[in-house]
């Protein structure tokens, strides 16, 4: 839930209507994304929008406090209830920041594993790390422009 509930504005409701693409993420599921998604108008603004779905899960790091999927399947399922519509691509790095002491345990073929049970969905996986063990907004960009304006 979404307390108070808020509304968007029409600016961002007519961006979110006329968009190529609608991009979620990279950031925690529940405390970022879904909680954008519960402000009054934005499911109705992604229902009238023909644009394609795009997630990008964060770098896999814990959010502490927050719990939650810890698979990729999940994180769509929690995702998609808040959404009129199947998301159609997801970018997932291959990089998981293993050596960054904060990271979930869980190798990247258990994090992936149940997403090709949902066949609507688009699974690009791709090295996305920096020499920090952050994602590296520039080759994100790159693989998004790539979606968006496939040559």
């Amino acid at each position: 839930w979404l307390e108070p509930q808020g509304k968007m504005t029409s600016e961002a409701q007519s961006a979110i209507e006329r968009a190529d693409t609608i991009v979620l993420g990279p950031s925690s599921v529940y405390t970022s994304i879904m909680a954008a998604l519960l402000v009054g108008g934005v499911r109705e603004a992604i229902e009238r929008s023909n644009g394609n779905i795009v997630y990008v899960p964060s770098t896999y790091l814990p959010a502490h406090g927050e719990t939650g999927p810890t698979t990729l399947s999940g994180q769509i399922e929690a995702i998609e209830s808040a959404l009129p519509r199947a998301i159609n691509t997801i970018v997932v790095s291959s990089e998981r920041l293993e050596n960054n002491p904060r990271t979930h345990n869980l190798p990247l073929e258990e994090y992936v594993k149940d997403v090709e049970k949902l066949p609507t969905h688009q699974c690009i996986v791709e090295d996305l790390g920096d020499d920090v063990d952050r994602m590296n907004l520039k080759k994100l960009g790159q693989i998004l422009m790539r979606i968006i304006s496939p040559a």
